[in-house]
């Protein structure tokens, strides 16, 4: 468990990593505020 967190901060302290991780967050924000005004819609 340790060498798996200590790999993903490695490459999310990465340019290409903190790009990466910025990307699924905006992803994750756009698709979960989505779905949930779709539900409310009704």
């Amino acid at each position: 468990m340790k060498k798996l967190l200590s790999s993903i901060t490695d490459f999310v302290s990465t340019k290409k990593g903190m790009w990466l991780t910025i990307l699924i967050w905006l992803v994750a924000m756009v698709a979960l505020s989505g779905g949930s005004s779709s539900i409310y819609n009704v």
